[in-house]
């Protein structure tokens, strides 16, 4: 699998690419910092929370993932905290450090609007040492070295309490970085670019029992270009010092989570995730460690009792039920707003539905076609001279008649199978043509053409095909 992309990777002039930018982490109902810069310094005392995730054990070179979070309150309103983020995934890694300062404005006694914002600085890094290519067609071409570049970054975010309702909005990577690298000799170039990014969850707390409560929680990933991403929660919890977690991702995943605070200083949690998707049996499960420290609670100041004389024996309550029904009122707008803005993440999940099963539409009238085109330029591994060919091989995975139709294929492919792929036309320049790989080494075009098969793919067109290219 390694040896694919990174041959995709050095097989291109030019590479955008879009991976996992954002960190993807299990227990963020601990330590919601990362998803929202609203949520800093929203206690009465400071914490410290540092996590280790190691994503995919089956995998070499797999997504791993490591935070530290500081953040306390300032005043009543005011908080302020500091991120520092490694993030590594293949021959990718980026650290990023961002200070965060929230403002809260409360409208009564637990209920309220936070809004945070986070600033900083981020290096990317690529190490091409670990690219490993057999082809002697990029021999001339690779870089080489760990190349940096660094760029500043933001975040921003809201959150919205009442009483056991949480809900919140945050944006990332808002500047849309670019990071631009050439090779040794200036012939190949190659462009890393961040898209923004954001996560919206809403949650609502039940005490179900004096010592048990439950809270669901609904969480929404969405990243520019590609479909967004669903993931619901259940958080259990004993004696506000237990819990236990579960969690459903769109993509297949699973994961269980279990946590504890010791003497109400220590949290520590661990979240164990498998994928029981097509991917998951290659994939291996994924672990991650939280631990975090609280310290310097507020003590509450018992305020002096002014004993005043009574004015008069008949109290007038016009004035307080007056405060209390322009504070429904504005409860009642926020409300509304918040069921608006659900709406519309809906409208965008709908829409992006409806695009796959039009492509899926396009794939199945193009069947025929396709398996025809396959017929007629798909070469025999065993009669053909690979190595001393001139000519450029490939694993066609789709065909299409129409360029757009072929790079909403890529997203789907990425969006179902995380399978990256690149666009070329045939010959006769009837077809754009997807494909994962780009070889002339029989070996490596037939274990690409061996892993497309595993995935066992509803969406692929027929069987993918080893094509030649002249």
């Amino acid at each position: 699998m390694r040896k694919i992309l990174l041959s995709i990777l050095l097989g291109m002039n030019f590479l955008g690419a879009t991976g996992q930018q954002f960190p993807l982490y299990n227990q963020h109902f601990v330590n919601g910092n990362l998803h929202n810069p609203a949520n800093f310094g929203q206690n009465d005392y400071t914490q410290i929370f540092g996590m280790f995730r190691q994503q995919w054990t089956g995998i070499q070179n797999a997504p791993q993932t490591q935070f530290l979070t500081v953040d306390g309150p300032i005043n009543d309103r005011v908080g302020v905290g500091m991120i520092l983020i490694n993030d590594s995934e293949n021959i990718l890694s980026r650290t990023t450090f961002m200070g965060t300062f929230s403002y809260s404005v409360p409208l009564s006694e637990d209920h309220g609007i936070a809004f945070g914002i986070s600033l900083g600085v981020l290096q990317n890094r690529i190490d091409f040492d670990k690219v490993n290519s057999q082809q002697q067609v990029f021999d001339n071409s690779l870089f080489s070295g760990r190349e940096n570049n660094s760029s500043a970054e933001a975040s921003a975010g809201i959150r919205y309490k009442f009483k056991g309702l949480r809900a919140g909005f945050g944006a990332h990577d808002l500047f849309a970085s670019r990071f631009d690298y050439e090779n040794n000799d200036g012939t190949e170039s190659l462009a890393f670019e961040l898209v923004r990014q954001y996560i919206a969850s809403a949650s609502y707390r039940f005490d179900v029992l004096p010592k048990i409560s439950i809270e669901p929680k609904v969480l929404i990933r969405a990243t520019q270009g590609l479909p967004s991403q669903l993931e619901a929660n259940a958080i259990f919890t004993y004696d506000n010092n237990i819990w236990a977690g579960a969690t459903y991702r769109e993509t297949e995943n699973w994961a269980f989570s279990l946590g504890t605070f010791v003497y109400d200083k220590i949290t520590i949690g661990y979240s164990y995730e498998m994928n029981t998707g097509s991917f998951g049996d290659n994939s291996g499960e994924s672990h991650e460690f939280v631990v975090g420290y609280r310290f310097g609670k507020k003590e509450k100041v018992q305020e002096p009792v002014v004993v005043q004389p009574p004015v008069s024996t008949q109290p007038d309550y016009s004035d307080y039920a007056k405060l209390q029904q322009e504070k429904i009122d504005q409860l009642t707008q926020q409300v509304d707003r918040l069921e608006n803005e659900m709406k519309k993440d809906e409208a965008i999940i709908q829409y992006e539905q409806q695009k796959i099963e039009e492509l899926q539409k396009i794939i199945a009238a193009q069947r025929m076609e396709t398996l025809q085109l396959i017929q007629r330029t798909s070469v025999d591994p065993e009669k053909e001279d690979f190595e001393n060919s001139s000519s450029a091989y490939y694993v066609v995975v789709g065909s299409f008649d129409e360029l757009t139709n072929a790079k909403n294929y890529q997203k789907l492919l990425i969006r179902t199978h995380e399978l990256q792929t690149s666009i070329i036309q045939n010959n006769d320049d009837t077809h754009y043509l997807v494909y994962t790989l780009s070889s002339n080494n029989k070996e490596t075009l037939l274990d690409a053409v061996e892993f497309v098969k595993k995935l066992n793919s509803s969406i692929i067109q027929g069987t993918p095909w080893i094509y030649k290219h002249d």
